[in-house]
């Protein structure tokens, strides 16, 4: 898991870091609130854990 927070952390600096030069704090906020809120829906986990066959995971998305 500490693994998974360095490498983590890097990029979102980074997200930060983009977002402080082009004045776009907002917007990255909002964008990453919403893909978090996604997360929390039950057919999105399903999806996001790696449960479901490529196959099926290509003929959803």
């Amino acid at each position: 898991m500490s693994e998974f927070t360095t490498v983590a952390r890097s990029y979102s600096k980074a997200a930060f870091d983009f977002a402080v030069e082009h004045k776009t704090v907002e917007y990255w906020q909002d964008m990453l609130t919403f893909a978090a809120q996604v997360t929390y829906h039950e057919s999105i986990t399903s999806l996001l854990s790696g449960a479901l066959a490529p196959e099926t995971m290509a003929k959803i998305l």
